[in-house]
């Protein structure tokens, strides 16, 4: 699927509407695989039935988008890492 995203991206003959839609499914599949690289650490929780093991995020995320480009990365990946430190270069 990226694959025909980056073509849509590519085209000249892309509306602005279709490649900033475009952009957003690619920036959501960017963010998606990047939780891959997170390190996690196993945490133990109380839910209402027992007590089951779960996963945390076990590092501090700083985003660092590349102003112009970068910045329609950021919302995105704000979704995926909420307590993420922002910086900008």
């Amino acid at each position: 699927m990226k694959n025909s995203l980056l073509t849509i991206l590519r085209d000249k003959n892309t509306n602005t509407p279709l490649f900033r839609k475009t952009s957003q499914k690619l920036i959501h599949i960017l963010a998606q695989k990047t939780l891959d690289f997170v390190k996690e650490k196993k945490i133990s929780v109380i839910t209402p039935v027992s007590k089951v093991f779960g996963y945390t995020i076990n590092q501090n995320i700083v985003l660092i988008p590349i102003l112009r480009a970068g910045l329609a990365f950021l919302p995105t990946f704000l979704y995926y890492f909420e307590g993420a430190k922002v910086g900008f270069i």
